[in-house]
């Protein structure tokens, strides 16, 4: 009898190929450290291919693609992975079936002698068995292979098409095959599931299959689950299985739907494997490259799409590329935390809650961001993306402060403005720095030389919208105030259009303006007065001619009153006006020899000159006679006629 006692969470990993669809095994000892520190302590080789369609994501389907592989492909994978997980003390499930029998036997035979810890297997696909001692039959074939290695079988009815209750088949097998130890219990039908868990007295091991039903599996009674997804989310489920525990339900329930909410966004766009493998890519550090032909791997819009969906409910962690067999991940909320020193990037996790951008604003930046990159060439990086470029310098910054702020405090303890060595050595102690490890540093890699810093001069901002001359501070503003604003941002500058002064243009406006107005009294004449016309049609008003016809007689115009009416001031010569003024005149010469003239001598008196210089006018003027009445002198009424009217 063999021994088969592992329970937990196990993932069924990905093939990893090269961009040309060739096996890439070098990368699987750092995709068995990435699942070990993020607390997977299972790993199932499933190097065979199937994918579920659209309709069908509630199915766990198989994570490699063994029946893209050929026999000698599959067992270099099996023999990768069971030298990385001796480094990694993980428990190794290899599956052997999907293909025909004597393959099977060959990769059973073989999975035992490179020492996996356990075999899973499909049943026959193409002569399907159809009750439980066929399915017996062929797994006693199976097991007999490897006489020492515990047995498993895969159920997935919705592919294999192999509907064998596991219920019944448990509590039949046994002592029917040695080696068989339990199922992987890929189906919807929990009801089935719990039967095959309580059978023979919960004796066999019984893994759930089906991502999307963690939490309800686990609170019925399930203990071990081989998922897809804890390729990629790995945190989920583990939180999903410790909220259990502890009896928290309505947490375990929140997570168990991000979990199915993160599996429908990746599965939107394709099959189960392609878009699987394409999530890796994205939210983990392993790259394990596309998926073989014939499976259908997403586009470039496709790609977008599930990247925008999942940021909205994940955070991407940075990576740094390296082509060492050391991983080399900086995340932050994952447990999953892989630098050059872990310990360093513990200490600093403490300044860091976020990735940072670095923007390298000054050359003491510059010069960490240098000596970050010095560190990562020495120890066999190739590159570094900005992101975690920027996040190591940050680290490094935050490193240094700390030491001198421990420094200072030491410092400042024993009485000392100026710190030592000795307090700077008290503070990596403090830090729980091994001292003994510097020398072995400095002298075991040959380092590189920094250049030392250049002087830079700063460049001289070109003032575009200069205007007038900036002025300084006045005396009785202190100095450190702002300085005044450029002129141009509250001085008043009056803008107009300069007028035209040159002869062409102003010739050429007189003459538009003497058009225009010839044209327009053209049109009111045409309006107004009489007309001949040039064609006897009905349009004949578009070409009107402006009769010519004089006025009848021509001199009564000059005879007939005007609507016109004339200020008697605008006249050159004004009888009435000018005796008006005489007598102010007077009024003001006797108001200026302060003699008191009675109001009715005053009367009299201009009564007097008014009619002495009718008379001199009448003597001096030549008497005429004037037909037109309108052209007449005025003439003024006598003080009688006035009084008895």
């Amino acid at each position: 009898m063999v021994n088969f006692n592992f329970k937990g969470l196990m993932a069924p990993v990905f093939t990893v190929f090269n961009d040309d669809m060739t096996l890439n095994t070098n990368k699987i000892l750092n995709y068995a450290t990435f699942l070990q520190k993020s607390g997977i302590n299972g790993v199932l080789g499933e190097f065979k291919k199937y994918s579920t369609g659209p309709g069908q994501k509630n199915f766990n389907g198989t994570s490699g693609e063994g029946m893209s592989l050929n026999v000698k492909e599959r067992m270099s994978v099996a023999e990768s992975w069971v030298k990385a997980v001796k480094e990694t003390k993980q428990h190794l499930m290899v599956q052997v079936g999907g293909a025909p029998l004597p393959d099977v036997l060959q990769l059973a035979k073989h999975a035992e002698q490179i020492g996996v810890d356990s075999i899973l297997c499909l049943p026959e696909l193409y002569f399907k068995p159809t009750n439980v001692e066929e399915l017996a039959n062929y797994l006693k074939l199976v097991g007999e292979a490897a006489p020492n290695t515990p047995l498993l079988y895969y159920h997935i009815p919705a592919w294999t098409n192999v509907n064998i209750h596991m219920g019944k088949f448990l509590n039949f097998v046994p002592n029917k095959i040695p080696t068989f130890s339990g199922i992987k219990f890929t189906s919807v039908n929990l009801e089935e599931g719990m039967e095959a868990v309580r059978a023979n007295n919960r004796s066999f091991a019984v893994f759930l299959g089906a991502d999307t039903l963690t939490a309800g599996a686990m609170a019925m009674g399930f203990d071990s689950a081989i998922s897809t997804t804890l390729n990629i989310f790995p945190q989920l489920s583990i939180d999903i299985m410790n909220f259990l525990k502890s009896s928290k339900i309505q947490e375990a329930k929140e997570t168990q739907d991000k979990l199915s909410t993160l599996t429908s966004i990746i599965t939107k766009n394709g099959t189960w494997v392609p878009t699987m493998k394409a999530a890796m890519n994205l939210a983990t550090p392993i790259n394990v490259g596309v998926a073989r032909s014939p499976l259908m791997n997403l586009n470039k819009d496709q790609l977008t799409e599930m990247k925008n969906s999942l940021s909205k409910h994940i955070k991407f962690p940075v990576f740094i590329t390296t082509k060492s067999q050391s991983l080399s991940c900086l995340t932050l909320g994952n447990p999953a935390v892989y630098s050059v020193n872990d310990g360093y990037v513990r200490l600093c996790l403490q300044f860091l809650t976020k990735i940072i951008n670095m923007e390298q604003v000054n050359v003491y930046r510059k010069m960490l961001a240098v000596t970050v990159t010095s560190v990562l060439l020495e120890h066999g990086f190739d590159g570094a993306e900005k992101d975690s470029l920027g996040t190591l310098t940050e680290m490094l910054q935050a490193f240094i402060c700390e030491v001198g702020h421990l420094g200072r405090n030491y410092c400042e303890l024993n009485g000392r403005s100026e710190p030592l060595l000795a307090d700077i050595i008290m503070a990596f102690v403090d830090m729980g720095y091994n001292l003994n490890e510097i020398p072995k540093y400095v002298r075991g890699v040959q380092h590189s030389v920094l250049p030392s810093l250049q002087p830079q001069t700063a460049t001289k901002q070109l003032n575009m919208l200069s205007a007038g001359t900036k002025q300084s501070l006045p005396v009785h503003i202190p100095q450190h105030y702002p300085p005044f604003p450029d002129p141009h941002a509250y001085v008043r500058t009056p803008t107009h259009k300069q007028p035209v002064i040159d002869y062409e243009s102003v010739r050429e406006k007189a003459a538009i303006q003497k058009r225009d107005i010839e044209k327009a009294l053209t049109k009111f004449l045409a309006k107004t007065s009489e007309v001949h016309n040039l064609f006897e049609t009905d349009e004949a008003n578009i070409f009107p001619l402006i009769a010519c016809k004089p006025p009848y007689p021509p001199y009564l115009s000059a005879l007939l009153p005007q609507d016109q009416i004339f200020d008697p001031e605008d006249l050159d010569f004004d009888p009435k006006s000018q005796i008006l003024q005489q007598v102010k005149d007077a009024k003001e010469a006797k108001e200026r020899k302060r003699v008191k003239i009675e109001p009715k001598e005053e009367v009299e008196e201009a009564e007097e000159n008014l009619n002495d210089s009718a008379k001199s006018e009448e003597s001096t003027t030549p008497k005429t006679f004037i037909d037109n009445p309108y052209l007449a002198a005025t003439k003024l009424p006598s003080k009688e006629n006035a009084e008895g009217s």
